[in-house]
C-alpha cells in the first residue's frame, strides 16, 4: 500500500508561498470563524432570505411531526421549569444561500436528576477509518459514492418525555406554518410576549441524546441490509455483495460508500432514499468533498487526500 495515500503537501506549500502574510492572517481567521448568527441577528443581516430559510426550516420540522403542541394550562410548573429553550440560528453558505437551523437548548438536561453524560455519547467515524477506508477505496479503484441526510436527526424517535418553549417571533412564523394546529395553544407570558409549549417526538439537534438516537436507527438500518460493523471503529460497516466487498463510513448523517460496481452503490442509495426521503443528496464521480477534506480518486489505484480550501 505504499505510496497509496498523497497528502497534496506539495500543492500546499506552494500555495501558502504565494501568500503575504496578511493573506496567511485572514485565511487562518477564516478556518476558525463559523458565521453563525441568531435569529435576530440573521433577520437585520439576510432580510428576506433569512424569513425564507426560517419557514422552510419550520415547514420541514412541521411535516416531519417533530413535535406536538401541548396545553400550558394542564402543565405543572415544574414541568413549564423543565421545558427547553427553543433556538433559531442562521448562517451564510459560500455558494451564498442562507441556512436556518431550529435547535433546542439541550444544556438544561445535564441538571435533570439521573442524568449521565455517557448515555448521551455518540461515535463518529475516527480519522483514521477515514483515512484507511480511503486508501483502499482508491487501491482497490472502487466506485466512491457520498450521501448527506437532510434533517437527520429529525428521522429519529425521541424516546423520552422532553418539553420545548418557543417564544416571540419563532412563535408567530410557527402560527404560519400551520394556524389550525398551532393557534389555539399560544399563550403569552407576563410581558406579552407569545409562548408556545410543545412535546418533542424526534430528536431535535441540540437534545443531549440527539445524536445517539440517529446512531442508533442508522446502525439498524445498515444491519437489516447486512452490514457487519467493524470491531475497531463503530463507524465504519461493511458487506459482501457479488463477492466483493462493500464500505460505508459514517459522521452523523455524511455517509462515505464505496464498492468496485458502481451499480451495487446506485442500490445502496435507492435504498437510503426510500428509508430517509427523497431530499438525500448523492453525490458520484471521482472528487469529493467529505467533512471539509478534498478527495480525489481520479489517478489509477490512489487517492489524493487535501485540505487547502
Amino acid at each position: 500500500m505504499n505510496g497509496v495515500i498523497n497528502l497534496g503537501l506539495d500543492s500546499i506549500s506552494q500555495e501558502v508561498r504565494e501568500m503575504d502574510d496578511q493573506e496567511i492572517e485572514e485565511h487562518i481567521t477564516g478556518l476558525i470563524m463559523a458565521h453563525q448568527y441568531s435569529f435576530k441577528k440573521g433577520m437585520e443581516l439576510y432580510g428576506d432570505r433569512a424569513e425564507k430559510a426560517t419557514i422552510k426550516e419550520l415547514k420541514q420540522i412541521h411535516e416531519m411531526d417533530t413535535y406536538t403542541p401541548m396545553d400550558a394550562k394542564k402543565l405543572s410548573r415544574e414541568e413549564k421549569n423543565k421545558a427547553l429553550s427553543a433556538m433559531l440560528f442562521l448562517t451564510q453558505k459560500r455558494c451564498g444561500k442562507v441556512k436556518a437551523r431550529k435547535v433546542a437548548v439541550g444544556s438544561k438536561q445535564r441538571t435533570f436528576e439521573g442524568y449521565n453524560k455517557a448515555d448521551g455519547s455518540s461515535p463518529t467515524v475516527s480519522t483514521d477509518g477515514l483515512i484507511i477506508t480511503s486508501a483502499i477505496d482508491g487501491h482497490e479503484n472502487r466506485d466512491v459514492m457520498c450521501l448527506d441526510i437532510p434533517g437527520a436527526f429529525l428521522n429519529a424517535d425521541n424516546d423520552e418525555f422532553v418539553l420545548m418553549v418557543l417564544r416571540g417571533k419563532l412563535v408567530e412564523m410557527m402560527v404560519k406554518v400551520d394556524p389550525v394546529i398551532y393557534r389555539k395553544h399560544v399563550i403569552t407570558d407576563a410581558k406579552g410576549q407569545p409562548l408556545l409549549y410543545v412535546k418533542l417526538n424526534k430528536a431535535l439537534y441540540g437534545l443531549l441524546k440527539a445524536a445517539l438516537l440517529f446512531y442508533k436507527q442508522l446502525v439498524g438500518h445498515l444491519k437489516t441490509m447486512g452490514f457487519t460493523l467493524n470491531p475497531y471503529d463503530p463507524c465504519v460497516a461493511n458487506r459482501t455483495v457479488n463477492g466483493e466487498q462493500q464500505t460505508v463510513c459514517w459522521h452523523v448523517d455524511d455517509l462515505k460508500v464505496s464498492h468496485v460496481d458502481p451499480k451495487v452503490n446506485t442500490q445502496f442509495a435507492e435504498d437510503i432514499v426510500a428509508i430517509y426521503g427523497d431530499k438525500v443528496t448523492v453525490k458520484r464521480g471521482p472528487i469529493h468533498n467529505y467533512l471539509g477534506m478534498d478527495f480525489d480518486f481520479s489517478i489509477d489505484k490512489s487517492v489524493k487526500i487535501s485540505m487547502i480550501k
